[in-house]
């Protein structure tokens, strides 16, 4: 999940995307700027490229993009047209990064975004002090779906340990409660709350956001991907790649291609 500990100085923009681009459309908003962005997707896909990033961002998630002093690479390709919320703001405090990461509560936080673009848009008696609230508001949510007391916090460190030393072996996911020294269903809760996925789907989605980064950068085969991921079947990995990212292993790699290609085209 995002570091929700970001402190906001001033509100400058809330957009409503209402599926503003065609599937295919390529958009390149590389450059400097002086605002972050809290981007929540409601619906549709786009491969999002972010300096070294480059991801496939699918509905309930959330992107913090921080301001950009110095010339920066972003580009997007708009895969399924769909809506989104924006919210632009100056920001103070130690620097952001970029970050994205999946929403569990995402009725809520769509709730609470619609209700800030209306804030935003109808501009009533008091409404920047009621934006500014409700900004915070969006932030003290995404900090409840992974706050966990630093202890129990604590507790999983074995287990994620070893799905980093490992993660291109056959993890056996019934076992990693031991190593922690809690019971299975204590842990699988525990691991949901802080990372927001069950252990098995966050070790899939670890490999797949590698296999994006090497796909990218098309310097392997997708079957190279694949066994350096430790999938043994090309049919299995493109099958979770699928599932997971949305499309084949081979047409995200052209996607990407593309992307690069044609930073200049616009709708």
């Amino acid at each position: 999940m995002i570091d929700c500990k970001i402190q906001i100085n001033r509100i400058n923009n809330v957009f409503f995307g209402n599926k503003p681009f065609t599937a295919g459309t390529v958009n390149d908003w590389s450059g400097t700027s002086q605002d972050c962005e809290l981007v929540f997707r409601v619906s549709g896909q786009s491969i999002i490229n972010w300096g070294e990033y480059s991801y496939t961002e699918q509905p309930y998630i959330i992107r913090l993009m921080p301001s950009r002093e110095k010339m920066h690479r972003y580009v997007t390709k708009t895969l399924e047209p769909g809506d989104y919320y924006l919210l632009s703001f100056e920001s103070g405090g130690k620097p952001l990064e970029f970050q994205y990461a999946p929403v569990k509560n995402h009725e809520s936080i769509a709730g609470i975004f619609e209700k800030l673009w209306r804030v935003w848009t109808m501009r009533q008696d008091g409404w920047y002090n009621q934006a500014m609230s409700t900004a915070y508001n969006i932030l003290y949510e995404l900090e409840q779906e992974t706050y966990l007391p630093s202890e129990k916090v604590g507790l999983l460190a074995p287990a994620i340990s070893h799905i980093e030393a490992h993660l291109t072996e056959n993890i056996d996911v019934t076992r990693l409660h031991e190593l922690c020294g809690i019971g299975y269903t204590y842990f699988k809760q525990l691991f949901i709350r802080k990372y927001g996925l069950p252990p098995q789907r966050y070790i899939t989605r670890l490999k797949m956001n590698i296999a994006c980064e090497q796909l990218s950068q098309a310097m392997l085969s997708v079957s190279e991907i694949a066994n350096q991921l430790g999938y043994g079947s090309l049919h299995y990995f493109t099958r979770q790649f699928h599932n997971e990212i949305g499309c084949a292993p081979s047409e995200y790699r052209r996607h990407i291609k593309s992307a690069v290609c044609k930073p200049d085209d616009r709708s």
